[in-house]
């Protein structure tokens, strides 16, 4: 069972030390915010070997593509609806089209 405090793996093989982590971390947006549990997962990450941590963001992010043209699809609709009831004008419609990367 993976132990998050042992200290296998840090420093003497080469592959990880905390220093290589915390850089890793300030380069992070919103590094210093983060929490225990957060860093936690974010070392184990940042410890995969670079096949498996592909293999395992490409896992999470299956699917995500369907879901985002989904959701595009619905925002204009919802978008061209309110500018046939009159509650946006032509020019708020193609600014908020714009915004919205609707285009």
């Amino acid at each position: 069972m993976w132990n998050p405090f042992s200290k296998s793996g840090t420093g003497a093989d080469g592959e990880f030390s905390e220093e290589q982590f915390q850089a890793f971390l300030k380069q992070v947006p919103g590094g210093d915010d983060l929490n225990f549990v957060q860093k936690m997962a974010l070392k184990k990450v940042f410890k995969m070997p670079p096949a498996e941590r592909e293999k395992y963001f490409a896992k999470m992010f299956e699917g995500k593509d369907d879901k985002t043209k989904e959701a595009k699809g619905e925002a204009l609709k919802q978008l061209e609806e309110a500018r046939k009831r009159g509650q946006m004008s032509d020019d708020q419609y193609r600014l908020m089209k714009k915004k919205l990367g609707l285009e």
